[in-house]
């Protein structure tokens, strides 16, 4: 993400736009403090990284879609590749530690044929 980040100041900055300010930096959490209750499992927050994951490839789509100019647009069209990448390899990651849980399979009943 700072990759994508610094590339979109320097158009910014190069179309004089001001670039708004960065927030700091998060303190660093001491996973001991917080009660086991109160964490995320490592499923919770795959399934949270795919839906940011997935919100962001459609939101560079749209903006891509959008875009008049040829640099900016394909700029976008690279940040969601990138993602859908990343995307990829988390799908991976999350079928692999059995994080992923598919729906059920729907089998039609003699009932439902009539």
């Amino acid at each position: 993400m700072k990759p994508a980040i610094k590339e979109i100041e320097e158009v910014l900055l190069h179309n004089d736009i001001a670039v708004p300010p960065t927030p700091s930096e998060r303190p660093e959490a001491d996973l001991e403090q917080i009660p086991a209750g109160a964490r995320f499992q490592d499923a919770q927050i795959a399934y949270m990284v795919a839906a940011g994951i997935a919100a962001g490839v459609s939101a560079d789509a749209a903006l891509m879609s959008q875009s008049i100019r040829e640099d900016i647009g394909t700029m976008f069209a690279s940040f969601g590749a990138k993602k859908a990448k990343d995307g990829a390899a988390l799908l991976q990651i999350m079928k692999t530690k059995g994080w992923l849980v598919p729906p059920p399979l729907h089998f039609e009943t003699k009932q439902q044929q009539h």
